[in-house]
């Protein structure tokens, strides 16, 4: 079944641990619950699904950039954060 979406995805080397982290990054980015991710995966330690928080480059500055920074530099908090 997985090898069919793989396909139809155009990628060579799908297989269910893919989809199964595909799926678990979507959920988490759709929801923001990492409790509902947790339990989704049948995870029993939360530091196991802790691994998909882990986040792009671009995912943070678009999150930082829809904050009302109330006149703060986005600029200077962008690098600030990826400073650290």
């Amino acid at each position: 079944m997985t090898a069919r979406w793989g396909e139809r995805a155009s990628v060579a080397d799908y297989t269910p641990h893919r989809f199964r982290h595909t799926f678990a990054a979507w959920l988490l980015r759709t929801t923001k619950n990492l409790r509902l991710v947790q339990t989704a995966l049948a995870h029993s330690d939360i530091s196991d699904t802790a691994l998909y928080t882990l986040v792009t480059n671009e995912e943070e500055a678009g999150a930082i950039g829809e904050l009302d920074l109330g006149g703060w530099n986005e600029g200077a908090l962008l690098r600030q954060a990826s400073a650290t």
